[in-house]
């Protein structure tokens, strides 16, 4: 491996020398600065030992503004040192290809959540989070799962799935009852979302408690939706499933199951054959 070696004391035209050395030379050359041993490709080396290195240091570009360009690299770095007025700070910010700019502390840390917010690693909008804990938080997906499926083809009593607040046990409970067979049901659909039977990634058939979140933010959902390239916006006059049956208690025993129409916060039930549109959910950062 080839290496080059340069003293603290080169002049201004000998660095400038290194930086087209660094950039021309070969891949897997190694440039030290002040040391005869770089440990990595380029190191620069202070004795710190030295009483005359008081000014001695990196010193990064420094902006008054963050750019907004859309071609910005991941992990460049630079200090702002303008205005701190709203959430800015004079300090080191580095770019993140998800997140944009972040102070060197928060680096690769998901910013708070808010809802409406879309949520692009997972793909989904944000329609709930914890008070207590912003990493907290409920999508519903950024499309509709089908225009047209039944709950389920028989009306067994699925045990398990009479939660009004957890869609997930729910749709787990109506898995375990079917398996792959109802290919063309709501919780199904939802299931395997954004992965496969085997592998599914944590989606499933909202709840009450789900679609009341999305009927109290529903212009605020939308209007991401709305921004989002292929993204479905949510129907409001159209019936969506809910992963919840009747009781044993109810009046048709398990022969329904609950469907939203968000036009007039309706939840109600229908028979589990008949034909509702279909949308998931999932929750991030849950126990």
């Amino acid at each position: 491996m080839r290496k080059y070696y340069f003293s603290l004391q080169n002049n201004l035209l000998r660095l400038a020398f290194v930086s087209l050395l660094f950039t021309f030379s070969q891949l897997n050359a190694q440039v030290g600065i002040g040391t005869t041993n770089p440990q990595a490709m380029l190191e620069v080396y202070v004795d710190p030992t030295s009483s005359s290195n008081n000014k001695t240091g990196f010193l990064v570009p420094r902006v008054n503004n963050l750019s907004t360009d859309n071609d910005i690299p991941a992990g460049m770095m630079v200090y702002y040192a303008g205005d701190t007025s709203g959430d800015l700070i004079n300090t080191f910010y580095v770019y993140h290809t998800i997140y944009g700019w972040q102070t060197i502390m928060d680096a690769g840390s998901q910013p708070p959540v808010n809802v409406g917010q879309l949520d692009i690693i997972n793909n989904g909008v944000v329609i709930w989070v914890n008070p207590a804990n912003s990493e907290n938080y409920i999508l519903v997906s950024l499309t509709n799962l089908s225009n047209s499926s039944q709950w389920s083809q028989r009306d067994d009593d699925i045990q398990g799935a009479e939660s009004d607040s957890d869609g997930y046990s729910n749709t787990l409970a109506w898995i375990a009852e079917y398996g792959q067979t109802q290919t063309s049901a709501s919780s199904y659909l939802c299931y395997v979302h954004n992965g496969t039977y085997q592998n599914p990634d944590g989606w499933y058939a909202g709840t009450y408690a789900d679609w009341n979140n999305v009927y109290a933010n529903l212009n605020t959902i939308q209007n991401t939706l709305s921004t989002v390239n292929g993204a479905d916006l949510i129907e409001t006059s159209n019936r969506y499933w809910s992963s919840e049956q009747e009781s044993a208690n109810g009046n048709n025993g398990y022969n329904e199951a609950y469907a939203v129409q968000l036009s007039g916060g309706i939840y109600q039930l229908f028979d589990k054959q008949a034909n509702h549109m279909v949308r998931a959910f999932k929750e991030i950062g849950g126990d």
